[in-house]
C-alpha cells in the first residue's frame, strides 16, 4: 500500500500573509477613497451656497427675482450631487473589483505553485490560469473541499458576478446574478413585483453598497481562514476531467522528450 502525499500544502506564514494583504487593501481604500463620500450632502449643499455667492454678485432687485436665484441654486445642488453619488457608486464598485481580482490571482497563484510540485509541464499551469472561477471552484472540490457548501461561498460568489457585471456589462453573469442574487440590481419596483422588474433591469442598474464591499471582504477573508492546511492525494477523489487531460499531455509531452526519466513522473494518478 503507497504511503499517501500531501498535493496541495497551505502553509501558515503564507496564508497569513493573504489575509494581510486583503486586509490591507480594504482597509487604506475605505480609508484613502470611500471615505471621501461620506458627506455628499454637506457638499452639495455647500455647492448650493457657492452657486448662490456668486450669483448673488449680479443680483440686481429691479431686473431679477430672488427666489428664480435660490431655485437655480438648489437645481446645481442636485445636480452636484448627482455627479457624486454616481462617482461613489463607481468607486464602490472598484473596490469590490480589486478585492475580487486580489483573491482570484493569489488562488490561481497558489494552486498553479502546489500542483507543479508534482505535475511538471505548462498545460496544467496555462490551464489553471485561463479557467473560469467556477472551473477553480470545481477543482477544490474535486480535492475534497465541499467550498460551495460553505456559509462564506455566497459573498464571493456574489462578488464574482457584481465584478463580472461591472466589467462587462450585459452576458451570462448579469442573467446569473438576476437568479441568484437580484438584490444587486436597482428596481422601481417592489418586492411583489419581482418578475417585472427582472425581466427589465440591465447592467445599468447594478448597485453596490459600502456594507455590500464589508461583506465581500469578509467572505474572501473567511476563504483563506477555512483553506485546509493539507490536502492529501486521497483527498483528490473527483477532479475535474480538464486537469486530468493537462496532466496527461504534460507527461506525454515529457516522454516525447525524454522517455528514460518517465518512470519517476506521477503519470497514473487521476488516469
Amino acid at each position: 500500500m503507497s504511503r499517501d502525499r500531501v498535493l496541495l500544502h497551505m502553509w501558515g506564514p503564507y496564508r497569513e500573509s493573504l489575509i494581510e494583504q486583503l486586509d490591507f487593501f480594504k482597509s487604506q481604500a475605505d480609508t484613502r477613497l470611500l471615505s471621501q463620500f461620506e458627506n455628499l450632502s454637506e457638499e452639495a449643499e455647500k455647492r448650493a451656497e457657492d452657486v448662490l455667492e456668486t450669483m448673488g454678485k449680479h443680483f440686481d432687485p429691479d431686473r431679477h427675482d430672488l427666489s428664480d436665484f435660490y431655485d437655480a441654486a438648489n437645481d446645481a445642488s442636485i445636480h452636484y450631487y448627482g455627479l457624486l453619488d454616481g462617482m461613489r457608486d463607481q468607486a464602490v464598485l472598484s473596490v469590490a473589483a480589486g478585492l475580487y481580482h486580489q483573491f482570484e490571482i493569489r488562488l490561481r497563484d497558489f494552486l498553479a505553485t502546489e500542483f507543479q510540485k508534482y505535475f511538471h509541464g505548462d498545460k496544467l499551469k496555462q490551464k489553471l490560469w485561463r479557467q473560469v472561477s467556477g472551473n477553480i471552484f470545481d477543482l477544490l472540490e474535486g480535492c475534497g473541499w465541499d467550498i460551495r457548501s460553505e456559509p462564506f461561498f455566497a459573498p464571493i460568489d456574489a462578488c464574482r458576478l457584481v465584478v463580472n457585471v461591472y466589467k462587462h456589462g450585459e452576458g451570462p453573469s448579469l442573467d446569473e446574478l438576476k437568479k441568484k442574487y437580484p438584490q444587486f440590481l436597482r428596481s422601481i419596483w417592489g418586492e411583489g413585483e419581482l418578475d417585472i422588474m427582472l425581466r427589465l433591469v440591465d447592467h445599468t442598474h447594478l448597485t453596490v453598497k459600502r456594507d455590500d464591499v464589508d461583506r465581500f471582504h469578509e467572505g474572501l477573508r473567511l476563504f483563506w481562514l477555512s483553506a485546509p492546511e493539507y490536502t492529501m492525494f486521497s483527498h483528490a477523489t473527483d477532479v475535474p476531467e480538464w486537469v486530468v487531460n493537462a496532466i496527461n499531455a504534460d507527461v506525454a509531452e515529457r516522454e516525447l522528450e525524454a522517455k528514460a526519466g518517465a518512470h519517476n513522473s506521477p503519470q497514473g494518478l487521476w488516469r
